[in-house]
Order: C-alpha cells, then structure tokens, then sequence
C-alpha cells in the first residue's frame, strides 16, 4: 500500500473524530440558565424564547450608546439587545417601547 493511501485513511479518521468534538462541545454548552454556564457567561436563547434551551455565550465586554428598545425575559426594558445580553437577559421582543 502506498503512502498516499495512509495518509487519506488518517485524514478521514481525524477529521470523523474532530465533527465527534465538535457535537461534544456544542452538547456541553447547551443550557437552561445562566446558572449553567461559566462566570462571565449566560445562557442566549432565541429572541422570544424565554423558556427554552440556550448555548452559553460570552456577555458582551462593552455595547455601542444607541437607542433600540428591547422587551427582556424579566419584563425590563433595555435600551439595545446588547444590554440585555450584558446583563445576561434574553431577548423576548425586538418591539418594546
């Protein structure tokens, strides 16, 4: 057998073993609260599911200063998604005044 031939075989086997980790991490990020993600961390979901499942994703480190009200999953309003997600709150509506 050739080298070429061994050297396609251990491509497939890495990156079939790389998609595994993939899914693995994805599977380990996946959360219903902020309380199961890391410090620094909160549990996004899609805007308007305040319920649902999330992944834990990094607070945003700083927002720009512009007004776009958003209704929170905990009833406040917030002047732009990036402060609710600052905060560590989901979005439940994008039309909030």
């Amino acid at each position: 057998m050739s080298i070429s031939f061994f050297i396609l075989i251990f491509i497939f086997v890495f990156s079939c073993s790389s998609s595994e980790n993939q899914n693995n991490i994805e599977a380990e990020n996946l959360c219903k609260t902020n309380l199961d993600c890391s410090i620094g961390y909160f549990c996004k979901k899609d805007i308007g599911d305040c319920e649902g499942e999330g992944i834990c994703e990094k607070k945003p480190d700083y927002c720009l200063e512009y007004y776009d009200p958003v209704c929170g999953c905990d009833g406040k309003i917030y002047s732009n998604e990036c402060y609710a997600y600052r905060l560590g709150v989901n979005v439940e509506s994008l039309d909030c005044e």
